[in-house]
């Protein structure tokens, strides 16, 4: 029977580094809280992934000895648990990205990782200018950018602009609001969301 010590390095060397694989893809593709069993058989699966990304270099130590090397060992080791899996998620959710993965989950139907629409727009940090139209009718318009924020799934869906407009009565933007630091706007209270271009100034 393994020792207490024996089953937390079991733990630590393979359990951990499917642990922190699955906060940042979290992280990246927001989702809801899994189970516990789910999360442990999640947990397994990107460990197995990251130490077959390792697999050559974990053979190629073990042929060449270097693991005898005390301070080796300890590089080893945390390359292993902390390092890759990081860096391995964050290939994987780039290459996820690329064009021909898209047309693949198309050919194949499957769905898009990033859950809402919502999340697929804002996460790109691309900036626009917002209309709002609340549920009363009332036009709400301003600046989505860089010190802006979104808020992601699986939280209620809201957002800050840095800076509120000025609307015309036909509701188009008139300039920045005098002394604005911004608004919030609660997705629940708008009937539609409308995103258009922003140039900085200085561009054309």
């Amino acid at each position: 029977m393994p020792t207490s010590i024996q089953a937390v390095i079991v733990i630590v060397v393979f359990l951990m580094p499917g642990f922190i694989a699955s906060r940042v893809l979290s992280y990246t593709y927001p989702r809801s809280e899994p189970t516990e069993a789910r999360l442990v058989l999640t947990a397994i699966t990107l460990s197995c992934f990251n130490y077959a990304i390792l697999s050559w270099f974990l053979i190629l130590s073990w042929k060449r000895l270097w693991y005898q090397h005390t301070a080796f060992l300890a590089f080893l080791v945390f390359l292993s648990v902390f390092i890759s899996p990081v860096l391995s998620t964050l290939g994987l959710v780039k290459l996820a990205e690329t064009n021909w993965i898209r047309r693949f989950r198309q050919t194949f139907g499957l769905p898009h990782p990033v859950p809402k629409a919502w999340d697929y727009f804002f996460r790109k940090g691309i900036p626009c200018w917002v209309l709002a139209t609340l549920k009363g009718g009332q036009l709400v318009g301003g600046l989505y950018g860089e010190n802006s924020f979104a808020s992601s799934f699986p939280s209620e869906e809201d957002l800050y602009l840095e800076r509120l407009c000025n609307l015309t009565p036909e509701g188009r933007m008139n300039g920045f609001a005098d002394f604005s630091v911004g608004g919030i706007i609660r997705m629940e209270n708008v009937e539609l969301l409308e995103l258009f271009e922003y140039e900085p100034e200085g561009q054309s």
